[in-house]
């Protein structure tokens, strides 16, 4: 389950139509009349509800997406301002160095994305 709280516009989640970012974050009253926490979509034009989207879990194929290359000598994934390490921490996620110092644990496309904005200043730029 994502919390709403993690995201923004511009975040890629995992929706029943594929991987899609999000235009709008926004509340909607639920068939049980209940309110949630409803999303739409650049590119598609129906919305979902959050409860029914999932993370974008972080795989070699998600970063050289993300413009990383594989670094073979140190086997991580990199860009200049950010270095990826894709050892299983279990739980705790995968290791994510930001300028070389600040490490970082992290699961999931949209945690990269906030982290490299938050740090960095600009948007992770992403093609999927």
């Amino acid at each position: 389950m994502i919390q709403a709280k993690e995201l923004r516009t511009g975040s890629f989640i995992q929706t029943p139509r594929g991987i899609k970012c999000i235009d709008e974050i926004g509340f909607k009253v639920t068939k049980e009349n209940q309110k949630d926490y409803y999303c739409t979509f650049r590119d598609l034009n129906e919305g979902y509800f959050l409860s029914h989207c999932e993370p974008v879990e972080l795989t070699e194929e998600i970063l050289l997406k993300c413009g990383f290359y594989y670094d073979t000598d140190y086997l991580t994934f990199c860009i200049p301002t950010c270095t990826i390490q894709l050892d299983d921490y279990g739980s705790e996620g995968y290791m994510c160095i930001i300028f070389g110092e600040d490490l970082y644990l992290i699961n999931n496309l949209h945690q990269l994305q906030n982290l490299y904005w938050c740090l960095c200043g600009k948007e992770l730029n992403i093609e999927l």
